[in-house]
């Protein structure tokens, strides 16, 4: 903990680990009927090989209206920083259908 009312701080830090686990506190809190629900929204998954989890491909179109899916060679918990350029096309690949006029 830094001085001065806790909070990490330091080179590199964006003291914003409230924002970041926040989402696992949330879903912790959703109600098990809410959870066998199927997600009607067009939905894709890109499941990098350092994924935590890695759900089988069956079980995501049971639960979702699955329209894309990959699983790019690299990556992790953390494609995003880890392989951003592969991340940034595989958002530009899910989103590519619904776009008005393909470029």
């Amino acid at each position: 903990m830094a001085e001065g009312g806790g909070g990490c701080r330091g080179p590199g830090l964006t003291e914003t680990i409230g924002s970041s686990v926040r989402m696992y506190r949330v879903n912790a809190a959703i109600p098990p009927s809410q959870l066998s629900r199927r997600v009607e929204v067009p939905s894709g998954f890109s499941i990098f090989p350092g994924d935590l989890v890695r759900p089988p491909t069956e079980r995501l179109s049971r639960s979702t209206n699955l329209v894309f899916h990959s699983e790019p060679a690299a990556g992790g918990h953390f494609a995003p920083i880890e392989q951003p350029e592969v991340y940034a096309q595989e958002l530009r690949d899910f989103f590519l259908p619904f776009r008005s006029s393909h470029p």
